[in-house]
C-alpha cells in the first residue's frame, strides 16, 4: 500500500506490528526515497528573526524588524545620492558557516517608498548596514521596517 498523502513519492505504508524491527526495516526501505528532500531539523528565533535548519546543511533565516523612527536618515551620502542613517546591527538567530550566504533585504516605510538598506558587512552571526533615504527625514523620521531573508549553510 502507498500512503495517500505521499503517493507522488511512493512511500510504503509501515506494517501494523508490535515489533520494532519491522518498523526499522520499513523505515530503512524508504530512506533512499527521502534523500532528495530537505528535511527540517531545527527551528527557532531570536527577538528579531526566525530560522530553520535542514538536514542537508541548509540554513534559512527570515523576518521583519520594526525599527520605528529610531534610525532617521540625516547624514548626506558622499555621492549625493541621498541620506544615510546611523549604523544598524542585525543579530542573526543562528550563525552561518561563512559570510558568503545569500542575503536579501527590503525596507518598508510609512512615508518614503524609495528607501533601501545598504549592507556594510555580512558576518556569520550579524549584518551591519545603514538605511538610505533620498531625502533627509531627520525632522520627521520615517517609520522603518527591515525585511530580511537569508539562505546559506549552518555551522
Amino acid at each position: 500500500k502507498t500512503l495517500a498523502s505521499t503517493s507522488n513519492f511512493g512511500f510504503e505504508l509501515a506494517e501494523q506490528s508490535d515489533y520494532v524491527s519491522d518498523f526499522v526495516e520499513d523505515y530503512n526501505a524508504n530512506l533512499k526515497k527521502m534523500d532528495a528532500m530537505p528535511l527540517p531539523m531545527a527551528s527557532g528565533n531570536n527577538t528579531q528573526l526566525n530560522y530553520q535548519k535542514f538536514a542537508d546543511g541548509t540554513l534559512h533565516v527570515w523576518g521583519m524588524i520594526d525599527y520605528g523612527t529610531k534610525y532617521p536618515c540625516k547624514t548626506q551620502v558622499a555621492t549625493a545620492s541621498g541620506f544615510s542613517s546611523d549604523q544598524v546591527t542585525v543579530n542573526l538567530p543562528v550563525a552561518f558557516s561563512g559570510s558568503s550566504y545569500c542575503l536579501i533585504t527590503y525596507v518598508s516605510a510609512d512615508k518614503n517608498p524609495d528607501m533601501t538598506f545598504a549592507t556594510k558587512s555580512q558576518g556569520t552571526s550579524s549584518i551591519v548596514g545603514n538605511f538610505i533615504c533620498p531625502l533627509n527625514d531627520s525632522a520627521s523620521p520615517n517609520s522603518k521596517k527591515l525585511n530580511v531573508e537569508a539562505w546559506g549553510r549552518w555551522k
